[in-house]
């Protein structure tokens, strides 16, 4: 063999080359066993789990099912897998793609039951059942993105940041996330009914924004704190379901220990302007973004921010030129 034919990737340390499949969907780096003797394991020693673009629910299904077998089935000691610290399941849909998204259930996520799994991410699937992460002491990251989610509760103990990407919450109740731990959250462009937010004493910086073009859940076009009355109003009739005391606050319950917050959201938003009949003082609040919806009703939100912050350093008025004429009409 030539020197310019030589295998150079198979040359590599084994613990170099288990990183590098770490990169690969599953399917793919299982296929690497066909390139030499020396790859024939080595897959099962890679770190994470990248789960792409399958075609069915009973492919995925049957995946699922034989995967951990597949993995720990070797009679090599030196082969033995290490625990997994990285999870990615992603379908290459969206949930307003017209397309059915996968279902991910807490069933299948016995597939990533690992003790030492640090990072999971969700991409284009369904979540119809509660999420349950409590089993999972080492998770610290969790994204969601491009998700409809039917769950009531999302629970995770032990995570310290959590991004939730254009997702569409559609569960007749609304979502609560339990996340005593969590430290950074982002709510980005998300439809539908916006989640419960318990309180979070380690939160340190948040984000929350709607899709502008998002359906008329929590809306209410009279901008009243007291809303219009009217039960056929979607943002009136759903604001305060049956799992939320009527006289506590949404979303902004959730966010008073953060230091760093930006909040950008339609005027319309009912859920925003009621929480703030209800919300307490932000006593650790530095900075603060405030996106459109702070120039509707006569300023109130920015008036109650300046008088609810005495810690605030920072303010940051982000205003689209619709907005400002808005205002002044």
């Amino acid at each position: 063999m030539e020197s310019g034919d030589d295998d150079r990737v198979s040359a590599l340390p084994d613990g170099v080359r288990e990183h590098l499949l770490s990169f690969l969907p599953a399917h793919e780096a299982v296929r690497t066993t066909v390139l030499a003797r020396s790859w024939r394991n080595l897959w099962r020693r890679s770190p994470a789990l990248r789960v792409t673009q399958w075609g069915s629910l009973a492919k995925f299904t049957q995946f699922v099912e034989t995967f951990p077998r597949l993995r720990l089935s070797t009679t090599d000691e030196a082969a033995s897998p290490v625990p997994l610290d990285f999870c990615h399941f992603d379908f290459g849909v969206t949930y307003n793609s017209g397309e059915p998204c996968m279902l991910v259930d807490e069933a299948r996520l016995t597939l990533t039951a690992s003790r030492h799994l640090t990072m999971f991410e969700l991409d284009g699937v369904e979540i119809r059942n509660n999420l349950n992460l409590s089993g999972f002491p080492a998770l610290k990251d969790l994204i969601i993105r491009f998700c409809g989610i039917y769950a009531e509760e999302i629970r995770a103990p032990y995570l310290k940041h959590l991004t939730m990407d254009n997702c569409f919450f559609r569960a007749v109740r609304r979502l609560t996330l339990r996340l005593p731990s969590v430290v950074s959250l982002e709510l980005k462009d998300y439809e539908g009914l916006a989640p419960f937010l318990p309180s979070m004493p380690s939160l340190e910086t948040a984000l929350v924004s709607t899709y502008s073009d998002s359906s008329e859940a929590d809306r209410c076009y009279l901008s009243s704190i007291d809303g219009c009355g009217d039960e056929d109003c979607h943002g009136c009739g759903d604001y305060y379901l049956s799992n939320i005391d009527p006289t506590s606050c949404v979303l902004l319950g959730g966010l008073y220990e953060a230091t760093s917050l930006e909040l950008a959201v339609c005027p319309e938003m009912i859920v925003f302007i009621k929480d703030l009949k209800y919300a307490q003082t932000f006593g650790k609040l530095k900075t603060l973004v405030l996106a459109d919806w702070f120039v509707a009703a006569d300023l109130r939100a920015l008036i109650w921010f300046l008088n609810h912050s005495p810690m605030l350093e920072k303010l940051t008025l982000k205003v689209s030129e619709v907005s400002i004429l808005n205002a002044l009409v």
